[in-house]
């Protein structure tokens, strides 16, 4: 009888610890979440400081920059179509988009977009959201065949800024080089802007502006 007693009571005892976990596991479960979110958000916050301070050196390199950077939007500052997305959605920007736009803005270069979604109101939403819309001094986002021209137009209207002294970023070719013929130092980026993007666009314009300056020199 005592053994069965014993028995018994071991059983409950293993109930009661059971049923602790069983209740504690939602809590430890959500504590877990929530202190690997704060780490990641600590994570990225650091990564973005290394990027910016980078995208700074970058910026600090060059005697000729550009006096106005223009970005697509689709597939070179976020991950996506905007027309399949819905304005309810929280948009993402590429890893170091964000900070490379803060780096050039810190140093006093103007921004400006030049994009052929055709849902510009998407777009405008998810640049409030993403708190950038104030940093750009002009948005050129419509549907258009003309692979962009008519965006720099637009841009070279509103900005006063000549299409030589711009810097252009953009995940099509066709863009690309409509865009170069108009004097624009134009950079196709792959994967999103990045800081290997940035230097391969202000080593292309520094080395185009040398040479026009040697050019008018030698007329």
């Amino acid at each position: 009888m005592w053994k069965m007693g014993r028995a018994i009571s071991k059983r409950n005892k293993t109930s009661r610890l059971l049923r602790a976990e069983l209740l504690l596991r939602p809590i430890i479960s959500a504590s877990a979440s929530w202190w690997l979110e704060e780490e990641e958000e600590k994570g990225l916050e650091m990564e973005g400081d290394r990027v910016k301070d980078e995208a700074l050196r970058l910026i600090g390199v060059f005697e000729v920059l550009p006096r106005l950077v223009v970005f697509d939007l689709d597939y070179t500052l976020w991950p996506f179509y905007c027309e399949m997305r819905s304005k309810w959605e929280v948009p993402r920007l590429y890893r170091e988009a964000y900070s490379i736009l803060h780096a050039l803005n810190d140093k006093g270069i103007e921004l400006a977009i030049a994009s052929r979604s055709p849902t510009p109101d998407i777009a405008n939403t998810f640049l409030n959201k993403l708190g950038i819309q104030s940093m750009f001094l002009a948005k050129e986002i419509f549907s258009s065949w003309t692979h962009k021209t008519e965006h720099f137009e637009g841009i070279h209207r509103r900005t006063g800024v000549p299409f030589e002294s711009m810097l252009f970023f953009d995940d099509e070719y066709r863009n690309i080089d409509s865009v170069s013929r108009m004097g624009v130092t134009s950079i196709l980026v792959d994967n999103g802007v990045n800081l290997r993007e940035l230097r391969i666009g202000l080593e292309k314009f520094a080395e185009k502006s040398k040479q026009q300056e040697n050019n008018e020199k030698s007329t």
